[in-house]
């Protein structure tokens, strides 16, 4: 895929939005696609920033929280990915997920689990 093709992706992409009465202020296409210096086993990477058709306002304000409330923090998960290249020109990618709760909990496979 090159570039043109790329953009033709996006391009889609911003047209179903619009049916779906989300209008993007700006899809930016960015990495190797950008740079015109793509491989055939990346996709295209792309960022878009919502608007809200009606207002025009930012998505946030089409989409409004609650108010603030005291919460209590339960659950943490972690994720880190690392990419090695490797001496045969391939990719090595290894991720590590870690999961902590604040509460004891049991389930099935471990038994019980201490919070942490």
């Amino acid at each position: 895929m090159d570039k043109a093709e790329a953009l033709k992706i996006i391009s889609d992409f911003g047209k179903a939005l619009e049916a779906e009465r989300v209008r993007p202020q700006k899809i930016i296409l960015f990495g190797s696609y950008a740079r015109g210096a793509a491989t055939p086993c990346r996709p295209p990477a792309a960022l878009y920033i919502p608007v809200n058709r009606s207002s025009r306002q930012p998505f946030e304000a089409a989409m409004p929280t609650s108010d603030p409330a005291p919460r209590e923090a339960l659950h943490s998960r972690a994720i880190d990915c690392r990419g090695y290249r490797r001496a045969d020109g391939l990719w090595d990618i290894e991720a590590r997920m870690t999961d902590s709760k604040t509460y004891a909990f049991s389930n099935a496979y471990r038994g019980e689990s201490g919070p942490g």
